[in-house]
């Protein structure tokens, strides 16, 4: 039968039609997928990272925290199926290139039968990779292993050559990813996770939410909060886990930028908590200094810290979470009496520490530390709950009156998830802190050890921790796993227990684990750290601001002649001191903030000039302006700028209100024609914003958005090509825009900033307009628009600091290093002009004072409390700092008719001390 020509092209068209839904089906299914979309949901923690044989060389070799690690069975696990892919792929390929710029996934998962394991993932090229992973993995699926059952519904289910003893590794390859587990259950979830018609991955939300914060070397984790109460339970026994149980209700999830060393483990990033989570609680408290945690003993084996700015809002949001999480229970809720009462005590910090005191029970083991801004208000509440048995009311030792109360009608159900478990209790005040243990005698040992100065943050291992933490938080979590050795059967199950006792050795090994949370909107800054203790770090000491009264002798040595004067202020300072030479008239004066917002300016012999006290808390910075012809302090809060004249009086027109609140610290620059200064800031819609000083958006400002918040202070600088403005980032990212907003540059992965390096304007060369160095010390020249240059002086760490000044007087700027114990200073042409090292490593970035008609001077803080000063010639002075130094600045200060004398100005606790650095 003869076709028609409409016959045979519609044939041909149904054949294309079938060709072409035939290619879409297998698309659809066997198209590249990503190694997220593999992850199955009950995920408690996601390993992600695009260098891993970077990760593994610096593990695998002599890593200290590894090799402790992976004394834990699961890790152990992990490091043996690595181990079984990185021999095999050596016999043939070479491991470097094959997985270069290669997405590789780890997950942890807890699975039905209680235990946990580890899932990996990674992208392949199917047609090639597939066979080539087989035939040096092996396939024993058939011959020496059966398939599981609940792999048999799955084709193509491998089966790696086991090591011997070993349990076998099942793999498999789908979608252009190569999948393995040591867990049939866990593979089979991730591959019914892969093929699901709905893929989408609840981690995909934060992972997308977060991708321009972290810029990390070496990883990113990713914490689901949801998850982890399975993973932490089945490690702990039921008694210990109703508090991690309700991690459920913590956050929701974190990210992670990690920093692998040989003996520690550096974790930053961010957490998202939703609405009635924990941690949005602190969504509008300040984050910090914690001082309540020099009360502690030094043989504290965990504790838990939390800090308010505002405790009537916390109360009050506290009780809304505690609905949410009782499930409607009247007895678990708080009281509308309770509630008015826990907001009269004004607390502002809270330590609850377990101490390895050698009590019998746990709650003898137990101390809670509270700081209260109402501190008469606050023991008259307490004093109202005494018990009634009036022979153990009061006790007195050494002269110290103990009382006991009833813990539990002060606080009810408040914090139950932290606090101890008090029915009575005994506290005990100093000032504004008061300390509570279950006995008089139990709370006179902790304070006799604290009067003896034997606390944690003088005990050698804490000081290191405490130097890589953050200084202000307002969670800090800290678990010592040697001092909680004695508590593992208490806080364990007794196979776990046994498994820790067994690896104590490993376990003495470490510093502590840190993790602190800052509240700052929806998303909360996070740090992490894992610390080994080969890696501590000598005479470091304690950064905390103290409760414990300053001692002059602390000097040490004939240092004391070194004091110029000191000042006590009305309240604890809350600020470094800020040296403003002009202000008032020529005669300059120091300034400093309290903790409770308020100035306080003093002249040049110590006498308080003035105070003044916002009504919203200010951001700890000041500048100085013109106003109608006269100089004016500037101050910004979130919500305002305030101007205050010589007397310390607001002038007409202000305070003047930002159109939208600050969420950064605003940065004074120059205006967009040169004339009047802006304020340029970021606002809570992570929008850039340029206002006057009056608060009146710039015309024509293009409000550019940002990234992220976490911004560090903007600079503006005028170069060949005009002014342009530099925004970096805490990560090290940097942005570049021109007067009116318009972005000009964007370091992106060309580089990154370090964190301790300025930008300077390059008076050099003609390599770039700016120059800085990133985290190896490699000096880089930026231009607005154009190439960035790089130049190599030597091998620094990632924690070096940096400067930018003429050290020499020639008038050409010198490029100052300072790296660990070792001071560098190097001329335009490398030449070494100062060479010197320190008995302790340098903890504060060097700072050159220009004197006029004299040597300028390089001013250098080390770990040992001391400064040394440095002029060309090499060290010209050098003094010991007081005790407790909290804060500190570097100035001029007229002491004589025009004699300008270089000064260190110290803070400790409430006072301001002032020392000559040389005459």
């Amino acid at each position: 039968m003869k076709l028609s020509k409409h016959s045979i092209w519609l044939f041909v068209g149904i054949l294309l039609l079938s060709v072409l839904a035939y290619g879409a089906y297998n698309y659809a299914v066997n198209s590249p997928r990503q190694p997220i979309d593999a992850v199955p949901d009950n995920a408690g923690m996601v390993f992600s990272t695009g260098k891993p044989m970077k990760i593994w060389q610096k593990l695998k070799n002599d890593n200290d925290l590894w090799t402790s690690l992976c004394k834990n069975p699961e890790f152990g696990h992990l490091h043996r199926a690595i181990i079984t892919i990185d021999s095999a792929l050596r016999k043939h390929i070479n491991p470097d290139e094959f997985f270069e710029n290669r997405n590789i996934i780890v997950s942890l998962h807890h699975l039905s039968s209680g235990k946990k394991e580890f899932l990996f993932v990674t992208e392949i090229n199917p047609v090639v990779e597939d066979l080539i992973l087989t035939r040096l993995l092996g396939n024993q699926a058939g011959r020496k292993f059966g398939v599981p059952e609940s792999l048999k519904k799955y084709r193509k289910i491998r089966i790696a050559k086991p090591e011997p003893a070993g349990s076998p590794l099942y793999y498999t390859f789908r979608k252009g990813l190569f999948m393995a587990s040591y867990s049939p259950e866990l593979l089979g979830s991730a591959i019914e996770k892969l093929y699901a018609k709905d893929s989408h991955n609840p981690m995909n939300d934060m992972k997308a939410a977060l991708s321009t914060v972290g810029h990390s070397d070496d990883a990113t984790l990713l914490v689901n909060f949801n998850q982890l109460p399975d993973l932490v339970m089945g490690f702990s026994a039921p008694g210990f886990t109703p508090g991690f149980a309700r991690l459920r209700h913590f956050a929701r999830y974190a990210v992670f930028d990690i920093y692998i060393q040989k003996q520690k483990v550096q974790l930053s990033g961010y957490t998202l908590a939703d609405a009635l989570d924990f941690l949005r609680l602190f969504k509008e408290q300040e984050a910090l200094q914690p001082s309540a945690l020099n009360l502690l003993p030094e043989a504290t084996s965990s504790f838990i810290y939390l800090s308010f700015s505002n405790f009537n809002n916390f109360v009050s949001s506290y009780n809304n979470y505690l609905t949410k999480i009782s499930g409607g229970d009247p007895s678990r809720i708080l009281s509308v009496s309770l509630m008015e009462n826990l907001k009269e005590m004004g607390l502002t910090e809270i330590a609850v520490a377990l101490v390895n005191a050698g009590y019998d029970h746990p709650l003898d083991n137990t101390l809670v530390v509270m700081r209260s801004t109402e501190p008469q208000r606050f023991s008259a509440m307490l004093n109202e709950t005494l018990v009634t048995d009036e022979k153990n009311q009061l006790f007195a030792i050494n002269q110290r009156v103990y009382r006991n109360i009833d813990f539990k009608r002060v606080f009810g159900p408040f914090l139950y998830n932290i606090f101890p478990e008090f029915e009575k209790a005994c506290y005990i005040a100093f000032e504004d802190y008061f300390l509570f243990a279950s006995s008089p005698s139990v709370l006179q040992d902790y304070v006799t050890t604290w009067l003896a100065g034997k606390t944690l943050p003088r005990k050698s291992s804490f000081k290191a921790l405490l130097q890589m933490a953050e200084s202000r938080s307002n969670i800090w979590i800290y678990y010592n796993p040697a001092e909680s050795a004695v508590f593992h059967h208490y806080l364990f199950s007794d196979k776990t227990a046994g498994t820790l006792d067994a690896n104590l050795a490993a376990l003495s090994d470490f510093d502590g684990l840190s993790l602190q949370f800052s509240g700052d909107g929806t998303l909360n800054y996070t740090s992490a750290i894992i610390k080994h203790r080969n890696a501590v770090e000598e005479n470091i000491p304690a950064d905390m601001s103290s409760p414990a009264e300053y001692d002059s002798s602390s000097h040490g040595g004939n240092e004391t002649d070194k004091i110029v004067w000191e000042a006590v202020l009305e309240e604890e300072a809350a600020s470094e001191p800020f040296v403003l030479t002009d202000f008032p008239g020529r005669s300059g004066s120091v300034g400093i903030f309290g903790t409770s917002g308020a100035f306080y300016l003093y002249d040049l012999n110590g006498q308080k000039l003035w105070r003044y006290s916002f009504p919203d808390k200010p951001f700890a910075s000041v500048a100085l302006t013109k106003s109608s012809g006269q100089k004016v302090l500037t101050i910004c809060s979130r919500e305002a700028i305030y101007c205050l004249n010589e007397k310390g009086k607001l002038i007409q027109g202000y305070p003047a209100r930002f159109p939208h609140p600050a969420q950064t610290q605003p940065s004074l620059v120059f205006g967009q024609t040169g004339g009047n200064p802006m304020l340029v800031y970021a606002s809570a819609d992570s929008m850039l914003r340029a206002v006057d000083l009056r608060g009146k958006p710039v015309k024509g400002w293009k409000m550019p958005s940002l990234p992220s918040l976490r911004l560090l202070p903007i600079k503006s600088f005028t170069g060949q090509s005009g002014k342009a403005l530099v925004v970096p980032f805490q990560d090290g990212h940097v942005l570049m825009f021109a007067p009116d907003g318009n972005r000009l540059m964007e370091s992106g992965k060309a580089f990154t900033n370090s964190n301790f390096s300025e930008f300077y304007v390059n008076e050099t060369n003609h390599k770039g307009q700016l120059l800085t160095t990133d985290p190896k010390g490699n000096l880089i020249y930026l231009n607005p628009s154009g190439p960035i240059e790089k130049t190599v002086f030597d091998n620094f760490s990632e924690s070096h600091y940096f400067i930018y000044a003429d050290f020499n007087n020639d008038r050409d700027p010198d490029f100052i290093y300072a790296d660990d114990r070792k001071l560098v200073v190097y001329d335009r042409f490398k030449k070494v002009l100062l060479q010197f090292d320190f008995p302790a490593a340098v903890n504060g970035k060097p700072i050159l004072l220009e004197i006029p008609s004299k040597n300028n001077i390089l001013v250098v803080k080390a770990a040992n409390n001391h400064v040394y000063c440095f002029e060309s010639q090499g060290l010209v002075a050098e003094i010991t700092l007081p005790r407790g130094e909290v804060s500190s600045a570097v100035g001029l200060i007229q002491l004589q008719r025009s004699k300008q004398t270089p000064v260190w100005i110290s803070v400790v606790g409430n006072k301001l001390i002032v020392n000559k650095l040389k005459d």
